[in-house]
């Protein structure tokens, strides 16, 4: 489970993440799926909910899940709708309620690299994720990685062998901030 005090203090300062390309992301979506309305819709990490409200516009049923109490509550201040909901909860807890129905997209934006046992996320996302559902994984690219004095804070290259043992790519993109991995189940 991450420390909630450290995200609790970032939300409650205001702080919010720097926000994924969202049309990128649901074009290559369509390309992909054909539709992505009436899809079951999971947030890893949502954090302020943006991308559970965004899909929420195509008729997505979402759930955003952090595991900050304050992200939860800014996100809910944020939006309400009945096509989403937000919990905080560890999605490395396999009992979670979410783990319970198949899910046909599940999005983790800037999350991954914070997840300590990366392992037991990666089999919560492939028993749960739908044989036709996508696994969509955002994180700063490694370019940037390279030039940044932090590189701690990037996924390694062994935290993409994890995903790597259980998904096949469907596609890879990036714009100046992010690589964005769409992925399926193997």
């Amino acid at each position: 489970m991450t420390d909630n005090r450290r995200w609790n203090a970032y939300y409650k300062q205001g702080g919010d993440f720097k926000k994924p390309n969202v049309a990128l992301i649901q074009n290559k979506l369509i390309d992909v799926l054909g539709s992505i309305g009436s899809m079951n819709h999971v947030d890893l990490g949502c954090g302020t909910g943006y991308l559970t409200r965004q899909f929420a516009q195509y008729n997505c049923y979402g759930q955003g899940i952090d595991s900050s109490p304050e992200a939860v509550r800014r996100a809910r201040l944020l939006g309400r709708s009945t096509l989403y909901t937000y919990q905080t909860q560890d999605v490395t807890d396999p009992t979670l309620s979410v783990w319970q129905n198949p899910i046909d997209l599940l999005t983790c934006c800037q999350v991954y690299r914070f997840i300590e046992d990366k392992e037991q996320l990666v089999t919560n996302i492939s028993t749960s994720l739908s044989t036709s559902g996508l696994f969509v994984l955002v994180d700063p690219h490694r370019k940037r990685a390279d030039q940044n004095s932090h590189r701690d804070i990037y996924p390694s290259r062994e935290d993409y062998k994890i995903i790597s043992s259980t998904f096949k790519p469907v596609h890879h993109e990036q714009d100046e901030y992010y690589d964005y991995r769409f992925l399926a189940p193997s």
